[in-house]
């Protein structure tokens, strides 16, 4: 595995787990609310990783 091709996985990784953190922090935020501005419930949202191969 060549360097760049390490450093690229990494990123991949980091570039998930942000996405996971900042959808964590909205469920969080909204732990709350009742209704949503189209009028229904606030439903949590999930982070799906899938690889890519």
């Amino acid at each position: 595995m060549s360097f760049l091709s390490a450093f690229n996985t990494s990123v991949s990784g980091m570039v998930a787990q942000r996405q996971r953190v900042n959808t964590i922090s909205e469920n969080i935020a909204n732990a709350e609310t009742t209704r949503t501005p189209q009028g229904g419930p606030y439903r949590r949202r999930e982070v799906v990783l899938a690889s890519v191969a």
